[in-house]
């Protein structure tokens, strides 16, 4: 059989002692969150210095930009429209079926669409 000591500690101070406890997990978990918060928060100026560019312009000209994803989702349409096949024996499985292929060309109408947007629109 298992004796249990009794305490001689007032019950008063033993409610003090766990209510000190308890503040003091508190304050270290409120020190924590507040040191988190504010490591997460950027300095004010850092997003404004960001934002400005010298002279009006960015490294790549706008124009050239957009010539260079357009000619690259025009390959990507391309590929879609004249490979249909292609998605489906390099990311799975199956084997192609009717319904994929449709798929795969109305893709590539859908991304010849985003290069004329981009080029004419």
């Amino acid at each position: 059989a298992r004796v249990q000591k009794k305490d001689s500690r007032d019950p008063n101070e033993l409610n003090a002692h766990t209510q000190h406890l308890q503040q003091s997990k508190m304050a270290r978990i409120l020190l924590a969150l507040i040191a988190s918060a504010s490591a997460l928060t950027a300095p004010k100026n850092a997003a404004v210095k960001a934002l400005v560019v010298p002279r009006g312009g960015g490294l790549v000209d706008p124009e050239v930009y957009t010539k260079v994803t357009a000619g690259v989702y025009g390959l990507y349409a391309a590929q879609f429209l004249l490979t249909p096949e292609k998605l489906s024996n390099d990311h799975f499985d199956e084997k192609t079926t009717a319904l994929s292929t449709f798929l795969s060309r109305g893709s590539g109408l859908a991304w010849g669409a985003v290069v004329y947007g981009l080029a004419w629109g």
